[in-house]
């Protein structure tokens, strides 16, 4: 029976050794796919990246808030997608400007430059396609007046009878531009609002987590609530 020298056979072990290590649950790696296969990127194969589900809602012990998240690259775009199951979205509409995000069911991303989060800028977005989209520092010094780069993040959102799908894509080169790419990570924070109601023009929520930030209130503005996005050979 053949056998391998020693040498290749410890160099052999070690590779398997790190392809099956599990990577730590406050991180998230964004698989490399082939660019050839996104010139319709809201109907490519959202399959070969990996499905995150493990959403917390630390502030009600709600496991099962039927939010799940998944994000591939292909080199030029950070691609993601949330499937919300839910039987019961409530959207506020009566203003119809980008502020009726806020009290409606959303999806959101926050990416930050550093640990201190100067700056941090965030991405609130509902079922209807709308972006509430601004910058800030700490602790929510927000400034709504700035845009993100224009052309530089698309998204596509479908309603669903138990539920909806929120699209996205964002240039990884505005994320360069910004200083949120450092190598190949990406520091961020994934959440969502479960609108629970809406009277008038206030509206009840459940927060929804990836990474569960350890304070006894619901906040997504601080440090601890953000994990890590690995693009995979960037």
């Amino acid at each position: 029976m053949y056998r391998l020298p020693l040498y290749f056979a410890v160099i052999f072990a070690s590779i398997m050794n790190l392809s099956c290590q599990s990577i730590p649950d406050n991180q998230y790696l964004i698989r490399q796919i082939d660019p050839t296969t996104t010139d319709d990127w809201v109907s490519m194969d959202w399959t070969k990246g990996d499905e995150l589900s493990e959403f917390k809602s630390p502030w009600t012990n709600n496991q099962n808030n039927g939010t799940s998240f998944v994000a591939v690259h292909d080199g030029q775009y950070f691609y993601f997608k949330y499937r919300v199951t839910d039987d019961n979205v409530l959207l506020y509409t009566d203003q119809n400007t980008r502020f009726d995000v806020l009290n409606s069911d959303r999806i959101e991303i926050f990416f930050r430059k550093n640990v201190e989060m100067d700056p941090y800028y965030c991405l609130e977005m509902d079922p209807l396609g709308r972006i509430y989209d601004y910058k800030a520092k700490l602790y929510r010094i927000m400034d709504t007046d700035w845009r993100w780069p224009k052309d530089q993040l698309q998204v596509e959102a479908t309603m669903l009878d138990d539920g909806y799908i929120f699209k996205g894509r964002i240039s990884l080169s505005s994320l360069t531009d910004l200083g949120l790419i450092n190598e190949n990570i990406i520091e961020a924070g994934l959440y969502r609002g479960k609108c629970l109601s809406i009277e008038g023009d206030k509206a009840e929520f459940e927060w929804i987590t990836w990474i569960d930030p350890n304070v006894d209130k619901a906040d997504f503005h601080i440090a601890s609530s953000f994990g890590t996005l690995l693009l995979e050979n960037y």
